[in-house]
């Protein structure tokens, strides 16, 4: 965690613009940490906090944001608690998991009425490792035996590296593929992976950060891994956007033309420019001009 090879996301004082900054790992995470207490407050949405390495300043390992409704002091007060610690000893995350299945038992039939999920996020820089500090076969056993533990709760599953350790960012897109998780690297990584399919869209801030919270969405999932189909750039718009926003925006399969029209009316009305990590400026969400030279040529953009 004391690596210098991380960076942060730092906003300028110019609107919608940011910078990089490098750092430690741990910096990184602990303002991607203090983020999300910020956000947790801001939408009153209940969140435990709990460390995977020991810490001696934090009763329990862990801390906590609106779980008795909304308090302005938790903020400052999680914060300047977070500040106070570094990683050390032996991380833990079997034995972590196997807690949160605990926590878990007595209130998922609740959940589920609800047709609610808990968001489970998992930000580390490191493999699973045995008492002793070990990454071996036994220690991954247990851990992915643990992830597969939570697969009849409802629950969403995010690991979040801090990490670009090839041995690292390979074990888990490998454990990707076999249960049902997100991988996500920092905001710059997952622009450029998402660019890399995924051309016309401006990898914004704020989705990034969702994601990091725990927002799961078919096409939202799709962006890092395949290029949207025009049809899902109409649910993605739509999920973005709004359904009431969409209504204008026609399934391309049935009507091309009135598809890119719609979609204009839509950008003109409800979309705020992003800052483009990729093109290092201020952009649209939506690049129609590269939709069309993407998906369809021969269909004029004005």
């Amino acid at each position: 965690m004391n690596s210098l090879d991380a960076q942060k996301v730092i906003g300028t004082n110019v609107k919608n613009q940011y910078r990089k900054l490098g750092c430690t790992r741990w910096e990184e995470m602990k303002e991607y940490v203090n983020d999300h207490i910020q956000l947790s407050a801001m939408i009153n949405a209940p969140t435990i906090f709990r460390l995977l390495n020991p810490c001696d300043q934090i009763e329990n390992q862990q801390f906590s944001v609106s779980l008795n409704g909304s308090n302005p002091s938790e903020v400052s007060n999680s914060m300047s608690l977070l500040s106070t610690v570094s990683p050390n000893g032996v991380r833990s995350f079997t034995k972590n998991l196997r807690h949160i299945r605990f926590v878990l038992s007595p209130i998922s039939a609740k959940l589920q009425a609800n047709r609610q999920k808990v968001a489970l996020i998992i930000a580390t820089d490191g493999m699973p490792t045995d008492s002793n500090g070990t990454s071996c076969d036994d220690a991954k056993k247990e851990f992915e035996e643990a992830l597969n533990s939570l697969e009849k709760f409802p629950v969403s599953i995010v690991i979040r590296l801090f990490t670009k350790e090839d041995e690292v960012v390979k074990y888990y897109n490998e454990i990707n593929h076999r249960l049902e998780l997100a991988v996500l690297d920092d905001f710059y990584g997952e622009a450029s992976t998402i660019d890399s399919h995924n051309k016309w869209l401006t990898y914004g801030v704020q989705l990034h950060r969702c994601r990091e919270f725990g927002l799961r969405n078919q096409y939202v999932d799709f962006l890092n891994m395949r290029a949207l189909t025009l049809t899902e750039i109409r649910d993605f718009c739509c999920f973005l956007f709004g359904e009431s926003e969409c209504d204008s925006v026609p399934d391309p399969t049935v009507d091309l033309v009135s598809f890119f029209e719609g979609l204009k009316q839509t950008m003109n009305s409800c979309s705020t420019d992003q800052w483009n990590p990729i093109k290092l400026k201020v952009r649209p969400w939506i690049d129609l001009k590269e939709v069309a030279d993407i998906y369809a040529p021969s269909c004029s953009i004005m």
